[in-house]
């Protein structure tokens, strides 16, 4: 069983992990950004760029909890999936 295999069989799960581990580096890579942008508008007298800069830490924060949350299930699955197929490998091969 190779890793091609495997992939090639669980395309669809490994795809949508794939898209959010960029989406939430994608969104580290803002909070630079807006944290300057946080700083300049709290010295002009505006808090509306902290509001920016929580609201990025929120969906970062739920993008990466739902990244965990499905990883978890996906790769638990595949687990098991994995361990079936190995052991009746095993016991065909014993004769």
């Amino acid at each position: 069983m190779s890793i091609s295999n495997i992939i090639g069989r669980q395309r669809w799960p490994f795809l949508i992990t794939l898209v959010m581990v960029l989406l939430e580096a994608g969104l580290f890579v803002l909070f630079p950004l807006l944290i300057g942008r946080a700083i300049d508008e709290t010295i002009a007298g505006s808090y509306s760029g902290a509001i920016a800069l929580g609201l990025l830490g929120l969906v970062t924060l739920l993008v990466g909890a739902f990244r965990r949350f499905y990883d978890s299930r996906v790769y638990a699955k595949l687990y098991r999936r994995l361990g079936g197929d190995l052991a009746s490998q095993k016991e065909g091969t014993v004769t």
